[in-house]
């Protein structure tokens, strides 16, 4: 025997233990159990001799891994203790204003003293689908998010995330869309990230473009760009 393992039924995984002192001979077919903390090991062979001994080993305090995302998801999702609604059309979502307000200023200013969402437990949104709230709600809870599906949905929730001030969310997007530029989509993501003020988003457009001039000048939607992007172009041509 020479590791120990346990296995962690909630996370459903192994994980190496840590032990100290001296080792008993490496073993199969033995008797193993852990009692209070304790492992301990009778008999069993390594294939030449058997042994009718006994061990007792310290196996320390295990860990559990952290839950608090988890937890948080849960909290969100059951809608624990809510404290206000958001209605987006038929779609209903239960959250906490105080984790609202610790993670964006959007939020903290809206449910201040002396605005109206402040006296008010149901809110509705008309700017933002159902789904990418959701996702908006999550990572406020999370400070993580899943990895995007499409290029809508990254878009989406960067416009999202601009306007309820969530930076690093904002981030999180540009650094997707920043990998997925092409010729095909390079000037909608220059026209979006002008107007929503992802910087890094639209440096990497503009460098994009200008190694493609001749044929992104060239493409029927380059008219809707504005005066001041297309100033931003020449002063780069």
């Amino acid at each position: 025997m020479n590791d120990v393992h346990v296995f962690d039924i909630d996370s459903n995984r192994w994980s190496k233990v840590q032990t100290y002192g001296y080792k008993p001979r490496p073993r199969c077919r033995h008797t193993a159990n852990i009692v209070k903390g304790q492992l301990y090991i009778f008999g069993g062979n390594d294939c030449e001799l058997s042994f009718n001994d006994i061990w007792v080993l310290s196996i320390g305090v295990q860990v559990p891994e952290p839950t608090i995302i988890k937890d948080m998801i849960t909290m969100l999702e059951n809608g624990t203790f809510a404290d206000v609604t958001f209605v987006l059309g038929d779609v209903k979502y239960k959250a906490h204003k105080c984790i609202l307000a610790g993670r964006s200023n959007f939020f903290a200013n809206m449910f201040s003293l002396g605005m109206r969402e402040s006296q008010e437990s149901v809110i509705t949104v008309q700017d933002i689908q159902p789904v990418t709230f959701k996702k908006l709600l999550e990572f406020i809870y999370t400070d993580q998010i899943a990895a995007f599906q499409t290029l809508d949905q990254a878009i989406d929730i960067m416009v999202a995330a601009n306007k309820y001030g969530l930076d690093r969310l904002k981030r999180l997007c540009e650094k997707y869309l920043v990998g997925v530029i092409d010729l095909d989509n390079v000037i909608e993501l220059l026209y979006l990230s002008d107007m929503h003020q992802a910087m890094e988003l639209k440096r990497m457009c503009i460098n994009f473009t200008m190694a493609y001039f001749d044929i992104v000048t060239k493409k029927d939607d380059f008219k809707k760009l504005s005066k001041s992007i297309l100033l931003e172009l020449l002063q780069n041509k």
